[in-house]
């Protein structure tokens, strides 16, 4: 596997693919950045002086107010990150959103016409669909590097540097795998990447096709009012239950009972009506996957 990662990332020019993690205070003042190009080199890493927080929790990251005494503020250093930041075309990352917001809020520009490639994205797609985990929970960068078996130094982690190589480390592993399963092999690191985004396209709209499912249902609540809601489970209140049906989309269902039954645009995730009539119980049943 490893020859093939070799060959696919051998395409890139340095810090065109990088990883990169922040960490910051209470108030969203950056503690540590680091960048590493996709080969694990180190491009830039650095502790900061916050500008204005004296005091924070230390908590996940472990770095103390004594640790960022005389380093610099991250002002002082986004001219260089900036000059990263415009030279790469791929960025790296867990949930990498929120240090996103972070640097484009400190000054860094651009970052929107970068393409993310998300951890979480690659996981799912490579192992944890097949192996029961659900795409929007239960999924970790700690749960990704156990089961991938990569970092064990408790020591150093959460903070910015061993989270950005385990991150880039499990990324180069699950790029492997999806190589492997490739019936042609792309040519170049683009043709891996926009191959990855056709299946996990494809995946995806079955994903949440499956997790739109659910029921509709008209219960009696224990005010006296009669209710519809969705629920991604069959409700278990029979004795409140008074009509409920399965359907494939009931986000949708919704849309169409608010609208059918009250004229109006669903703006909760219930309807409350005053009194059920036979029109109601037909609106609802219509909405069924059976149609009845």
């Amino acid at each position: 596997m490893k020859p093939q990662i070799d060959a696919i990332t051998a395409t890139l020019r340095r810090g065109e693919c990088i990883g990169l993690d922040a960490e910051f205070t209470g108030a969203s003042e950056m503690l540590e950045l680091s960048v590493y190009d996709l080969s694990l080199e180190v491009i830039f890493e650095s502790l900061f002086r916050p500008a204005r927080s004296q005091r924070w929790s230390k908590v996940p990251h472990g770095i103390t107010p004594a640790m960022v005494k005389g380093c610099p503020r991250f002002a002082w250093k986004v001219p260089r990150v900036q000059r990263i930041i415009d030279r790469c075309r791929y960025m790296v990352g867990f949930a990498l959103e929120n240090d996103i917001s972070h640097l484009r809020a400190e000054g860094v520009v651009r970052l929107e016409t970068k393409r993310v490639l998300d951890l979480r994205d690659w996981f799912w797609l490579v192992f944890g669909r097949h192996h029961g985990f659900d795409y929007r929970e239960g999924v970790s960068l700690s749960v990704i590097t156990e089961i991938l078996g990569v970092g064990k130094d408790d020591g150093r982690a959460h903070r910015a540097g061993y989270d950005t190589e385990c991150t880039l480390i499990c990324f180069r592993e699950l790029l492997g795998r999806f190589l492997s399963t490739c019936a042609v092999q792309p040519d170049t690191f683009d043709d891996a990447v926009a191959m990855f985004g056709r299946e996990f396209d494809a995946a995806m709209a079955v994903y949440r096709k499956e997790c739109a499912a659910g029921f509709v249902s008209l219960m009696l609540s224990d005010d006296g009012r009669y209710v519809i809601k969705a629920n991604k489970l069959r409700p278990d209140m029979p004795e409140n239950l008074m009509e409920c049906v399965a359907v494939a989309d009931r986000h949708e269902a919704m849309d169409i009972l608010a609208e059918t039954i009250s004229g109006r645009v669903r703006r909760s995730n219930r309807i409350i009506i005053d009194a059920v009539t036979p029109d109601v119980i037909e609106a609802i049943r219509s909405v069924s996957d059976s149609g009845s």
